[in-house]
């Protein structure tokens, strides 16, 4: 049981794990996830420590040797789980970095934006650079000029405006970035129940939404561009 607990706490010493944030998810086993840890230990490598402490405290008294027995197992379960998680960790390292580079970018999150083609306004809340699934039959991608060769963006709608535009609240889009435009100040006050999960609240100095940390981290500021260099 003690190797079991060193080795989790090394885990948690591993540079990826230094810099990540916002570990949990939905990778999370049943097993695990019964436990009902309280989030916020799960969201960066201090909580995910301090997890691993209360877990193995909760049982260190325990006599038992069939609970103890099972108690390993979960230990064990809970490990592999780790393991299995350093995939997830640097895949979602390489796509933040990969959003550093806004080349070809025209809209950040928070801006309020208009649809082109169905008037509604909508909150960035993320983009790809291309597309991520099949979008290629899409009535406002068809009608496009550069089609599937742009940046697409994850959008949370006004919920009236879709409700008047498109006949229903839709609670987000995925939209070609040659179909939005910026919204004038004075209509980028947009309401949706969603809006909360994503951002923190509307800056009325910018016109636009404040992310939560999650969003912020996720979308890094791009990196400064080098000063050019003075003659010798």
């Amino acid at each position: 049981v003690l190797s079991l607990y060193r080795t989790c706490l090394r885990w948690t010493q591993l540079p990826l794990v230094e810099r990540s944030k916002f570990l949990a998810g939905d990778h999370m086993p049943p097993a695990l996830a019964a436990l009902q840890l309280p989030p916020r230990l799960l969201t960066d490598k201090e909580g995910i420590q301090e997890a691993i402490r209360t877990l193995f405290r909760a049982h260190a008294e325990e006599k038992d040797a069939n609970v103890l027995s099972e108690k390993v197992n979960l230990a064990f379960e809970g490990l592999q789980y780790l393991n299995r998680f350093t995939g997830v960790l640097e895949n979602a390292e390489a796509r933040r970095e990969a959003n550093r580079n806004r080349d070809g970018v025209t809209f950040r999150i928070g801006q309020v934006v208009r649809h082109k083609l169905y008037d509604y306004r909508a909150v960035v809340v993320g983009w790809d650079k291309r597309p991520t699934i099949d979008v290629s039959d899409w009535e406002g991608v068809v009608q496009s000029t550069l089609g599937v060769d742009q940046p697409f963006y994850h959008c949370i709608p006004d919920s009236n405006d879709t409700l008047h535009f498109l006949g229903g609240v839709r609670k987000l889009m995925y939209v070609a970035q040659e179909n939005l435009e910026m919204c004038h100040a004075l209509e980028s006050r947009i309401h949706s129940d969603v809006v909360p999960q994503a951002f923190e609240y509307y800056d009325t100095c910018t016109h636009s939404f404040v992310p939560t940390e999650r969003i912020a981290w996720q979308y890094p500021p791009a990196p400064p561009s080098p000063s050019p260099s003075l003659p010798s």
